[in-house]
């Protein structure tokens, strides 16, 4: 019988840990979309470089806001539309937090 109630308040422990983890991840992904939605500074960045993960194809970029050199990226979601290492890209960033960006398009300015 002990062993059963601790069994079933491991269980809930995890379960607790987890609907925490899972609240907590979704109001800081609000927090951020909204703050850059509010404090938006379009920017044009460079490709970087191609990386994958777990068979999820990504590329990198960067950026410089006030002699800073940040970094974002992207999935690279179909063939046709992989811009090419050095080509610029149109993002945005959150100015009070330009660690926080995302691509807008990835049509080539040069």
């Amino acid at each position: 019988m002990k062993i059963q109630n601790k069994f079933i308040k491991i269980i809930f422990g995890f379960i607790v840990a987890i609907l925490t983890y899972c609240i907590v991840g979704l109001v800081l992904k609000d927090q951020r979309t909204k703050s850059l939605r509010e404090h938006r500074i379009e920017a044009q960045a460079i490709i970087s470089e191609y990386y994958s993960i777990s068979f999820t194809f990504y590329y990198k970029y960067k950026f410089n806001v006030n002699g800073k050199v940040y970094y974002g990226s992207e999935k690279r979601h179909r063939e046709k539309d992989i811009p090419a290492i050095g080509d610029t890209i149109l993002i945005e960033y959150d100015a009070l937090s330009p660690k926080n960006n995302r691509v807008i398009s990835s049509y080539n300015y040069d």
